[in-house]
């Protein structure tokens, strides 16, 4: 199991630098291995990073060459669509609510990433990727959502990260790029 984690850029961002600032906040050096998809979920493309790497988490750009992402099916952008009020017997709505930007950046990390060691858990390591690639996006002027899966919830401010975890613990991992806001 995984803890996945997005941040949604709102405004438009070239994809493969915002793929090269998290990739190095988690660590990512000279060799990092990634593969650009001209398909991914939803029908957008993706930079993909290539799996077991030895850093915190798996990344994943998805984009649309400029241009909204494509949603999902079941997603909408509209915090006021009428299907998101729509239950089933078990009380769930088909839709979910979904910020419409210009890249998905998803963050993707083990349970067990952390124990016995003095640097937290997954939530504490996705408390500080926010933080921090929240700060750097912020620097360039672009609005951002992020996404609290342990709730389904998105924020447009850091003011809930306390419920995703401690960010402070999550960045004590040796192997993290403490960057500047403005580092590339």
């Amino acid at each position: 199991m995984t803890l996945s984690t997005n941040i949604i850029a709102m405004d438009p961002i070239d994809p493969e630098r915002a793929f090269m600032h998290m990739a190095k906040l988690l660590g990512a050096g000279e060799g990092y291995r990634w593969e650009v998809r001209d398909e991914f979920l939803a029908g957008n493309p993706a930079i993909i990073a290539e799996i077991g790497q030895g850093l915190p988490a798996w990344l994943i750009v998805s984009h649309n060459n400029g241009e909204l992402l494509n949603l999902q099916d079941y997603y909408t952008s509209d915090r006021n669509d009428p299907r998101l009020k729509v239950l089933d017997a078990d009380g769930e709505s088909d839709f979910a609510f979904h910020p419409q930007g210009y890249a998905d950046i998803d963050i993707d990390t083990a349970y067990g990433y952390g124990r016995g060691e003095d640097i937290g858990g997954c939530g504490d390591l996705h408390a500080w990727l926010v933080r921090e690639y929240a700060r750097w996006l912020d620097a360039q002027s672009v609005r951002w959502y992020w996404r609290n899966e342990f709730t389904g919830e998105w924020f447009g401010t850091l003011d809930q990260l306390h419920e995703l975890g401690d960010a402070e613990l999550g960045g004590k991992n040796p192997d993290l790029r403490h960057l500047t806001a403005e580092g590339a």
